[in-house]
């Protein structure tokens, strides 16, 4: 059945969303996490907020183990991306990363040459976005294997993620707001 999964301080959880009925923990420790848990392959991945990240098997009940863990390169403030058999992800050190969703193995781990990031990167059409807080964005290939494609420059920097609405991206630097298309 549906669950929802509810990362916390110390543990993550899974609510019956029609009961609130508690179906697992995973003691993922960490803080409240920001980012927001991706599914796929039979896991829930989870960023702990601290750095750390956990891949859950959730067919369980009570206490679970995770599948695997790592807190290499771990964004504590953005979201990671799922995309096929992958892991995209960029820590807030502007470390960004490509892990095999499976196995947790890092295919690649690129520093971005942008600075600082707390913005969730953005997935279009096979293109990863990071925006850094200084106001770099980089543009690279989803792929396990890392190549970045553009660069560009903002006057002010990223804190919130970008939007999409239909082939425009909303973005908010920490001056002014765009519509890029």
């Amino acid at each position: 059945g549906q669950q929802l999964i509810t990362p916390a301080a110390v543990a993550t959880e899974a609510l019956d969303p029609t009961t609130g009925k508690l179906l697992w923990t995973a003691r993922t420790g960490g803080m409240n996490a920001s980012g927001l848990p991706q599914y796929g392959h039979g896991l829930v991945f989870v960023n702990n907020g601290m750095g750390s990240m956990s891949a859950i098997k959730p067919d369980g009940k009570g206490d679970l183990e995770a599948a695997w863990s790592t807190r290499r390169n771990i964004p504590k403030k953005s979201s990671m991306i799922l995309h096929g058999a992958h892991l995209y992800m960029v820590a807030d050190t502007g470390v960004a990363s490509c892990l095999e969703a499976k196995s947790g193995k890092a295919l690649w781990s690129e520093r971005l040459g942008a600075g600082q990031f707390a913005a969730s990167p953005i997935l279009s059409k096979g293109r990863l976005y990071f925006f850094s807080i200084n106001g770099d964005v980089v543009v690279t290939a989803a792929e396990p294997r890392f190549k970045v494609i553009a660069r560009g420059k903002f006057d002010d920097g990223f804190m919130a993620s970008p939007a999409v609405a239909g082939n425009a991206l909303i973005l908010r630097t920490k001056s002014a707001v765009y519509r890029v298309e």
